[in-house]
Parts: structure tokens; sequence; C-alpha cells
């Protein structure tokens, strides 16, 4: 067993007014911004930057994709050298907080990102001395902000890379429930379904980290009562901040690993399709192709849901699902049948397949697949 949680976790109503302390101990002066359009036009970026005590003094890149591209890190590298700073704070979702964890990376590393893709056969190896990084969620679902993996494409349609290492992972959080209220509905339901994933795949994936197993089990219990509420009202400042809270622990169950609705779901985020929606959609058929593996496991799990039995764990994420909005095919959402052996195929390979309890063949992963079509 490996427990390793090095972040530092800022969680209050308001605690965003607390950057300027962080970064002042961090010997932060200029701090490069890395967020993207919607952020910035909900506000947030001005907001956060405004507290600070000379805001002129930072730069801000707000440009990051859905699902981040090379590209996105190229430019903001840019900005950060040009304005001759000195540290980053993420504010957003997990796209931007993997953005800026690749400007930090790329600020102290040389070589391309892809040279430290986890699927090379040696991928360079990333040191300590990464560029002083903070992040601030204003989504609740990734777990970026606590993790230490960077997920990016090298261009628009390209399968996404992930790369890991220790020293990726921020050394300090700010999670402010005031933040996420903006957040719409639609994507509210889709990060939250993302966090359920990461703390049911963590907790069932084979890794022995009992740590991060009552995180997950935690976790589970907080998200299915709040996030129903944080989709019905995006101003209930309590069910935001637990969906932020389970979020984050998420993040921490998954350094376990994941399984298999990642897996099958990761080669399809190149359609431009919501990363939460997909593995939403995935995660009932993942679970019934696990069920033979994981016996008692999901017992606990269904305790945590307030179920009878890991028979019914399935069934409850669908309904779930449906009662916050989440389509229930992948059809609905543009995948089509000949997405589906390609996908597949790279879901064998995947880094998820191979720390799942039950690893699956091309084969299976078209079964799941199609079973979700």
């Amino acid at each position: 067993m490996r427990s390793y949680y090095p972040t530092e976790l800022i969680f209050a109503v308001g605690a965003a007014e607390q950057l300027q302390t962080q970064l002042d101990q961090r010997g932060v002066r200029r701090p490069l911004f890395v967020s993207d359009e919607g952020v910035a036009a909900a506000g947030l970026v001005d907001k956060v930057r405004g507290a600070l005590a000379d805001p002129a003094a930072s730069a801000v890149f707000a440009e990051t994709c859905e699902n981040p591209l090379v590209s996105d890190v190229e430019k903001a590298l840019a900005i950060y050298r040009e304005a001759g700073c000195d540290g980053i704070v993420a504010l957003g979702g997990g796209s931007s907080i993997d953005c800026a964890k690749s400007v930090a990376l790329t600020s102290t590393h040389e070589g391309a990102l892809r040279d430290y893709a986890a699927t090379r056969p040696q991928p360079l190896p990333i040191g300590p001395d990464v560029a002083p990084l903070i992040a601030i969620p204003t989504t609740a679902g990734t777990g970026s902000e606590v993790g230490r993996g960077i997920g990016l494409s090298e261009h628009e349609g390209a399968p996404k890379m992930v790369i890991y290492g220790e020293a990726l992972i921020p050394k300090v959080t700010i999670c402010d429930p005031l933040l996420t209220v903006t957040m719409p509905a639609a994507v509210t339901a889709a990060s939250g379904v993302d966090a359920l994933s990461h703390c049911i795949e963590g907790y069932l994936s084979t890794t022995d980290h009992p740590v991060a197993d009552a995180l997950a089990l935690s976790a589970i219990e907080r998200i299915v009562v709040a996030l129903p509420k944080a989709v019905a009202n995006g101003s209930d400042l309590e069910a935001r901040g637990q969906m932020l809270l389970s979020a984050a622990m998420g993040g921490m169950a998954m350094h376990k690993g994941l399984g298999p609705a990642h897996a099958a779901g990761v080669p399809l985020d190149l359609l431009g399709i919501r990363h939460g929606v997909l593995v939403g959609i995935l995660l009932p058929h993942a679970l019934r192709f696990l069920e033979p593996a994981v016996g008692a496991r999901l017992d606990r799990i269904a305790q945590a849901m307030g179920l009878d039995d890991g028979s019914q764990v399935a069934g409850a994420v669908t309904r779930l699902n449906d009662t916050v909005g989440l389509p229930a095919r992948l059809m609905e959402v543009g995948v089509e049948r000949h997405h589906i052996p390609p996908a597949a195929a790279e879901a064998e390979g995947s880094f998820f397949n191979k720390l799942s309890a039950r690893q699956g063949t091309a084969q299976d992963y078209e079964a799941i697949l199609e079973a979700a079509l």
C-alpha cells in the first residue's frame, strides 16, 4: 500500500480570497491564470484576479478547449514566458487544470509533451522542479485539482494522451463553492457523475489502498444526495460544497486507478462529447461487466448508496443519470456504430483497463459499447 496525498486543500465559502496569501507563501509574484472562455464570460477570472494585491502583475490565458490540445498549452506557455510569469493559477474545470499542469511541466522541462505520455515505452521522467501551481476548481467532477495526471490531445481529432507524475499534483487547491454556482445544470450533472465514476471505479480497482477506499465510499454517500440538489438549485451552497469536496475525494480515490467506463469513454472524447456524459452513460454497463469479479466490494458501494446489495448499483446509477438529466444512450450524443471497434481496441490497451478488477479484451469493450449505444 502507498498513500500519497500532498495537496493542501483549502475549503470554505469565500476561500478564493486567500489566493494572494497562497501565492506569497510560494514566492509567486507574476502568476499566469489558465482558464477557458466560459469561466471568463461568467466573470470568475476577473473576480478572482481582481482580489489580488496587484492584478496587473498577472497574465491571463482563457482559451482552453473543452478537451485541451497541445496548441492550447503552447499559446499559454508563450504568454507565461512573454509576461515573465513565475507561477500558475488554474481556474476552471479539468480541462483548464490539465492545461495549467502542462504549462507548469513544459516551462521547466525539455522535450515535447508526447515524450512524457504514459503509453510510451520509456516516457521522459518528470522532475520535482515544475512551476508552482495553485488550482481553483469551478466545476465539481474531474478531481484534476488533486490528481497526478494530465489528459490532452496533440490536435483536434487525435486520441487523448495521458501523462502522470507526482510533481504534477497542485501543491494547494482552493475550493470555494461560490465559484461553482454559475455552473449550468448540464455541466453540474456531467461533472458530478464523473466524480461518482472516479469513486466507484477507483474503489473497485485492484490497487490496495484502504485510505483511498474510505474516501471513495464517503464521497459516494455524499454525491447521491448532493448531486440532484445541486442540479435542481445551483445556488444551494451546501450541495455545491458537498460536490466540491466529493470531487476532490474522488480525485484522491482514483490514485488507485479506474476501470472500464473510463477505458471505453476516453477514446470517444475526441468526438467532442463532454467526458462526464460519456462516462456516465457507460458506467452502468461497466458495472455489469465488473460484477462477477468484484463480489462483496460492490455490496459496500451499495451500502454507501443506501441500497440492499451490489446487484442494485448499476440500476441506481442509471436512475441517478435520469434524475440529473444525463442521456441514456451513446447514440443520443453522436456516437455511431462505426466508432465502436477503434474505441474498443484502444480501451483494451488503456492504462485504465490494466488496473481494472476485470480486464477487458477488445471484444469485451465492443460488447459494453454496443450495450450502451
